[in-house]
């Protein structure tokens, strides 16, 4: 399956599966028009024991707890209307970690809700980065750590050191000695990380362009991006996505945010 309604070079190929009832299944089909659609959670449930999806579309009103195990291994993302009951619906799973909710008529614009779908599988390099760091972040006021996390998951919000402080609730000069007493890089060197594994995402969809990757992530142009990506791992934009494969790209970027080979130059594997 694949998400359509984009340029070629935009989509990327995502397996979807959908339980959604049909007020919601209208849509989301103008959002994806080939997904495959469940009748209930016993028939998903069958689906998600054969194979992992890259990612579950669901009505939290017609899930249950039985979808937590499956956590791990695809994206859950909770589709529902304004409703008590479906709002109380979203909270509880929401206190057991789902975290991705789109509202019907508040923000399941097509284009909005597209680029959420696309998005998401680079959450799984952001969380693979971040379980590679969990030791170092760890040291960090939480306000701070949580602030770093929301870097790698939404780059294009916490675009600048002061938004990051303002994330962390704290001043510069605190964020940057927090920072450096935890054994981490400064935070452009976490603003940059997070841009750059957000790139290899991208640059690995089939036909996807250097220079569209550049303008999507708001680089002022192609070679400000291809310095950026070989400052981080090493590679250029051309070979990075085929030659570095995605344990070997995190690893870097885990290398990269260590003060002692922050401002190193890496050089790609033979």
């Amino acid at each position: 399956m694949s998400l359509c309604g984009e340029p070629p070079h935009e989509c990327r190929p995502v397996d979807i599966v959908a339980l959604l009832p049909d007020r919601l299944m209208h849509p989301f089909r103008a959002v994806v028009r080939t997904a495959h659609t469940v009748r209930d959670l016993r028939e998903l449930e069958a689906v998600l024991s054969e194979r992992a999806p890259d990612i579950v579309v669901v009505d939290p009103q017609l899930a249950g707890p039985e979808l937590d195990r499956y956590r791990t291994t695809t994206h859950i993302v909770l589709y529902t209307t304004v409703s008590a009951d479906a709002l109380k619906a979203c909270h509880a799973m929401g206190t057991r970690g789902y975290r991705h909710v789109v509202l019907f008529g508040v923000d399941d614009e097509p284009v909005a809700f597209r680029a959420l779908l696309e998005a998401l599988p680079a959450d799984a390099l952001a969380d693979a980065l971040l379980a590679l760091l969990r030791d170092r972040l760890q040291r960090l006021p939480d306000s701070l750590a949580e602030a770093l996390e929301a870097v790698f998951r939404t780059p294009s919000v916490i675009d600048c050191v002061e938004r990051l402080a303002s994330k962390a609730s704290m001043p510069r000069r605190t964020m940057y000695d927090a920072l450096e007493r935890a054994g981490l890089a400064t935070p452009a060197h976490h603003l940059g990380a997070a841009r750059v594994l957000r790139a290899y995402h991208y640059l690995r969809a089939p036909g996807a362009r250097v220079r569209d990757v550049a303008v999507k992530l708001r680089y002022p142009s192609p070679d400000a991006l291809a310095s950026s990506i070989r400052s981080v791992t090493g590679f250029l934009p051309s070979s990075l996505a085929d030659k570095l494969e995605r344990d070997d790209f995190v690893g870097r970027i885990a290398t990269y945010l260590q003060p002692s080979a922050a401002t190193a130059v890496m050089t790609p594997a033979d």
